[in-house]
């Protein structure tokens, strides 16, 4: 992720894209507003890259819509909302716990984060770590995998074929990746009270499946 100076900069490019493209609309100027409003979405697009995983909240807030006058507008709004967020340091603190990781431990990282109500991100964290555990599992016992870029399902699926693990943790793989997942993607299903759950099974599962 980039220093919070150039996010902010970029949140403000962003914010002052989108403003221009209100100001088009206002004026039913529809030629410019297309050109602005393109503008105004691919610097969106491109923050939201920036701000990695952290963005997925935003995930579609430059997508087009039916009707281009409203679109602006809202986005508009979620530029406003990205720059509050970057310029008070909401995002910026939750990449230093994440960097963070790389010396330590990710499984309590992922602790510090419930603790401080960042599910989204705990959730992201706890599905990375339970991908790893199984990709160390079939790695370890040279199990074939069905694909050149294994996914969880494809480890879950060689495991239980080798009988490493049976069908109830097979299961519980599947709810885990599946909190994971809508979290990573920042889905509806996504249910922050899940992530103390999932952190729980993680545990027991690394406990149980030691390398």
């Amino acid at each position: 992720m980039k220093t919070a100076d150039d996010l902010e900069k970029l949140a403000l490019e962003l914010v002052d894209a989108c403003q221009n493209a209100t100001l088009a609309a206002e004026r039913d100027d529809y030629n410019e507003l297309t050109t602005l409003a393109a503008r105004a979405a691919a610097k969106g697009r491109l923050l939201i890259h920036k701000l990695g995983t952290f963005g997925s909240i935003w995930a579609t807030a430059f997508d087009p819509g039916e009707n281009l006058f409203n679109d602006v507008r809202r986005m508009e709004g979620n530029a406003e909302e990205m720059l509050d967020a970057v310029k008070k340091g909401r995002l910026s603190s939750i990449e230093e716990k994440i960097s963070a990781a790389v010396l330590a431990d990710l499984v309590e990282h992922a602790e510090i984060l419930i603790g401080q109500r960042f599910n989204l991100a705990a959730a992201v964290i706890l599905r990375a770590v339970l991908e790893e555990r199984l990709r160390k599992l079939c790695e370890t016992r040279g199990l074939p995998l069905a694909a050149s870029k294994p996914t969880i399902e494809h480890f879950r699926q060689a495991l239980v074929k080798a009988d490493v693990i049976d069908k109830i943790v097979a299961k519980k793989i599947d709810w885990m990746a599946g909190v994971g997942n809508a979290a990573a993607h920042n889905l509806p299903t996504f249910n922050p009270s899940d992530v103390a759950g999932l952190y729980k099974e993680t545990l027991d599962f690394l406990d149980r499946f030691v390398l």
